[in-house]
């Protein structure tokens, strides 16, 4: 009786050891797909410039609350739920279950939610093209990013634009200074919102400000992504005339953001209209939750975008 039991103890264990080791080794290579980034050796060009402490989340509100502009970003962080779930989620993976369950709120069961690794692994990154007919995939939760938007001003266009590529659910979690875990390189993951007006996103580019040794755009046949941008062999070009006078004016722009108490309104945008095309520079700046990363100080210009739009003639 006793041999019986043991044997059927060791298939039964045999068993699950087979049904489960699959899943097992999965959720292994996610992980390790979620490891610590050092983000200060990819931004190594940046260490010659100032940089300024984040404040705290209740600070930030503080000062949006003071001053109208604050990019949205705040407003958009609340809109996209998606991004409380997977800080939530990388938070969990990385404190372990026993400390999550007792610094949990609530009660009982109600505290051990438990986080699932899906839920922070991103899909592939795909080359998505300019236009307006990129993919509009329903991902899970936090990388949907923008369906509350239908279409938008040029204006929140480019905020929606900016907050689609330096989402703050690709932040990761800060386990110590400029080192995240499950950090992911700024990129889109859908094509972004498109203008009121009849028009197709002919192109949109990527200025870089800092890297070299002056502005230079990224060329890509498809929308930036910040992974393929690392090497010394990318293609880059120099900025047009209008380019450089937007960015000279997003510059003078600057110093109006600098003081919150005032309660000032400034255009992140410059337009220029030219024929069919309608040209526009919309700025980058160092928003709170880039400068645990990058050496800034708020609002400093990071760099910009650069969009071509085809639009109607009749919409002169």
């Amino acid at each position: 009786t006793l041999m019986a039991s043991s044997s059927i103890a060791l298939f039964a264990f045999c068993v699950d050891v087979g049904v489960g080791l699959p899943d097992y080794l999965d959720y292994r290579e996610k992980v390790k797909s979620l490891g610590p980034v050092d983000i200060a050796l990819r931004l190594d060009y940046e260490k010659d410039f100032e940089a300024q402490e984040p404040l705290s989340f209740e600070e930030e509100e503080s000062v949006a609350n003071l001053r109208m502009q604050e990019f949205n970003f705040l407003t958009l962080k609340k809109q996209s739920r998606r991004f409380f779930g997977r800080h939530w989620t990388l938070e969990g993976i990385h404190q372990g279950r026993a400390e999550l369950f007792v610094k949990s709120p609530g009660f009982g069961v109600g505290r051990m939610f438990s986080p699932t690794i899906d839920r922070s692994v991103p899909p592939l990154l795909e080359n998505i093209p300019f236009g307006n007919e990129g993919p509009d995939r329903k991902y899970n939760r936090h990388f949907n990013r923008h369906d509350h938007f239908g279409s938008a001003q040029p204006e929140q266009m480019h905020e929606a634009t900016v907050f689609d590529f330096a989402h703050p659910d690709g932040f990761g979690l800060s386990i110590s200074p400029k080192v995240s875990q499950g950090f992911l390189p700024h990129a889109f993951y859908q094509a972004p919102v498109k203008l009121e007006s009849p028009s197709v996103l002919k192109s949109l580019q990527l200025i870089s400000l800092r890297r070299f040794i002056s502005p230079r755009a990224y060329v890509l046949d498809h929308l930036p992504r910040m992974d393929q941008l690392t090497g010394e062999q990318v293609e880059t070009r120099e900025l047009s005339p209008f380019e450089l006078d937007a960015i000279c004016e997003l510059e003078t722009r600057t110093t109006l953001l600098s003081d919150p108490k005032k309660k000032v309104v400034v255009s992140d945008i410059v337009l220029n209209r030219d024929g069919d095309e309608l040209k526009m520079v919309g700025a980058l700046r160092a928003m709170n939750g880039c400068l645990e990363c990058h050496n800034a100080k708020r609002h400093d210009l990071l760099g910009a975008f650069s969009y071509t739009f085809l639009v109607p003639d009749t919409d002169q």
